[in-house]
């Protein structure tokens, strides 16, 4: 380990660190320079951003770096807030808007975030489907959470408040295995599930 005191007594002008794979400089003092130079190719998503290698000048008695892009392809973790979706159209505008600048070559992965009505069921195989064919790789996950106010269905007489009420009302339920019942319950209810 080298704390800043030590780089500050070292002599060190430029310190080279690994371990991370994402380029970065940091000034633990002055006049010194600690250098993540990351990976030339990001190899999964927990490596997503411009990857690329440091060239080191170190002419007339001075130590510069430059970071230089390098890969073939961009990973890149994006998300979509489909809080606003109501329909399906909405929901493919949303997520057009979001991968617009990404580059065909580049490998996606789209998180949708936010709240959602529980009536409106995001299909994810049609999603992917859609946008598998236009980049190298393409991957979907349904980040996002159902919007849920009791008083929206308290009062509704139809058989989905029935279940809706029923499933906040029961106990020792985390939120989360509350929202998932009512996901799966909604959607049996609508149909669109076969065997579970």
């Amino acid at each position: 380990f080298i704390g800043a005191d030590d780089l500050a007594l070292s002599g060190i002008d430029y310190l080279a660190l690994g371990h991370y794979h994402t380029y970065g400089v940091y000034k633990p003092c002055d006049g010194k320079e600690a250098v993540y130079c990351g990976v030339p190719e990001g190899r999964g998503f927990d490596e997503a951003g411009t990857k690329g290698y440091v060239l080191i000048d170190a002419e007339h008695g001075r130590i510069r770096h430059s970071f230089h892009p390098f890969a073939r392809r961009t990973l890149h973790i994006l998300r979509a807030d489909i809080s606003s979706a109501e329909r399906c159209s909405e929901l493919a505008r949303i997520c057009d808007n979001t991968l617009a600048a990404i580059p065909s070559s580049d490998l996606v992965s789209l998180r949708l975030i936010g709240e959602r009505s529980p009536s409106f069921n995001v299909d994810t195989d049609m999603l992917t489907a859609q946008y598998k064919d236009r980049f190298y790789y393409f991957e979907l996950k349904d980040e996002s959470r159902l919007r849920i106010c009791k008083e929206d269905y308290s009062l509704d007489k139809s058989l989905k408040g029935e279940f809706i009420r029923l499933a906040l009302a029961r106990d020792g339920l985390s939120e989360e295995e509350r929202e998932e019942i009512i996901k799966l319950g909604l959607s049996a209810l609508l149909g669109e599930i076969g065997e579970v």
